[in-house]
Parts: structure tokens; C-alpha cells; sequence
């Protein structure tokens, strides 16, 4: 148990729950949102309807069960066409902390949340995901790769 990095990409990973970077119109055209949205149709479904409802916005990540993989749609942006910001992945992992003990999660999966077309840099958001998540009892991977 604990934090370690892994090289594969994301979505070849092998855990009971897979965090997917979003933003909160439920647009998924780029990144690890647009390829779980092809390889997982039914999570894309159930991200927009949360987005369309309200449900979905920045620091608060909601966490998708019934599917296997269970999926944690994270905000890492409010809008598609504008940057992630660093607080917002702060307060995102805070939640998503929050529902890792809540819901009692074994394994999670987590990208370099906001470094890709978000245009953050890792070295910042590095410390973030180890502060939050290493010393949960969880399993968490951190996919550095895609």
C-alpha cells in the first residue's frame, strides 16, 4: 500500500478506480479525458449529465461506481478553453482524499492531474498528489506516462 510511480499510461493501468481529468462543460476533445471517453462511452455519458446538472466544479471531483472501473471525473478546470489552475488541483485533492476513506477505495490510479493541455507544471503539482495521497492506506499509482 501507499504511493508509487508507474510508467504505464493511464488507462493501461490495472486498479479498481481510475482518476480522469476533466473540465466542467463535460467536453472531452483532448488528453486522457478524450481517450476514456472512447475506451469507457458510459463514464462520458454520466461526466456530461453531471456537468449539465451542475453537479460537476472545480475542487470537488465526483467519484462514478456501477462500472468497472470505477471512475473519479477531477476538474482540473472550470472550461475547456482556458488553463487548470494549481489551487484547484489542491482542492480537488483534498476531496478526492476525502472520498478515498469516505467510500473505503483499495487502489486509484492518478495522472499528472493538470499538466497536460491544463499547462501545469509537474514539478508544482508533484508535491500536491504526495501531500494528499501518500500516506492513505489506499494503493495509489501515479501514472507519469500519459
Amino acid at each position: 500500500m501507499g504511493l508509487s510511480y508507474v510508467t504505464k499510461h493511464l488507462l493501461d493501468v490495472s486498479v479498481s478506480t481510475l482518476v480522469i481529468p476533466v473540465n466542467c462543460r463535460g467536453v472531452a476533445g483532448r488528453g486522457l479525458a478524450l481517450a476514456a471517453k472512447e475506451r469507457y462511452p458510459n463514464w462520458f455519458h454520466i461526466y456530461r449529465a453531471c456537468c449539465q446538472y451542475g453537479e460537476l466544479r472545480v475542487g470537488r471531483p465526483l467519484l462514478h461506481w456501477g462500472m468497472e472501473p470505477m471512475m473519479v471525473s477531477f476538474p482540473t478546470k472550470d472550461d475547456w478553453r482556458f488553463p487548470s489552475r494549481l489551487e484547484w488541483i489542491g482542492m480537488g485533492l483534498v476531496a478526492l482524499r476525502g472520498l478515498i476513506v469516505k467510500h473505503g477505495l483499495s487502489e486509484i490510479a492518478v495522472p499528472k492531474l493538470g499538466c497536460g493541455a491544463g499547462g501545469l507544471c509537474w514539478e508544482r503539482v508533484q508535491p500536491l498528489i504526495e501531500e494528499q495521497l501518500s500516506s492513505l492506506s489506499c494503493e495509489v499509482l501515479v501514472c507519469i506516462s500519459g
